[in-house]
């Protein structure tokens, strides 16, 4: 079963909203096709992802241009330094950059989530 037939089927049962996530949907070159596809799709109304925010500022233009509603980014601290230690990658600031281009192109839903892992950011507020 394709891609159409499921999000067709979906909408049929009722789905208004399709979230792109696992593993992390931003690696996928087609990704504004999937968000096209689903966009195009008789029901949906909403469709979001869920990322780490790596690719999000060079990518969020073509995002928003497929459709693309809203956004969920998951950012383990805000603290550079303990930011780096938790991912092994200092791209806070460069994450950080992909939210506010994220946010000045339109895209109105925008959240930020963070797992609190006791070994290292318990303690933030």
């Amino acid at each position: 079963m394709g891609l159409i037939t499921r999000l067709r089927s979906f909408a049929k049962l009722g789905t208004k909203k399709i979230r792109l996530t696992g593993g992390e949907p931003c690696l996928r070159k087609d990704l504004p096709d999937i968000i096209k596809r689903c966009k195009a799709t008789d029901g949906i109304t909403e469709v979001a992802i869920t990322t780490n925010g790596f690719n999000l500022l060079n990518n969020v233009d073509e995002y928003k241009a497929a459709g693309l509603d809203a956004i969920n980014v998951s950012i383990d601290s805000l603290n550079p330094q303990m930011f780096k230690l938790i991912t092994g990658h200092d791209k806070l600031q460069h994450i950080l950059k992909g939210i506010e281009r994220a946010e000045k192109i339109g895209i109105k839903r925008i959240k930020v989530n963070a797992v609190l892992a006791k070994a290292f950011n318990h303690n933030q507020s």
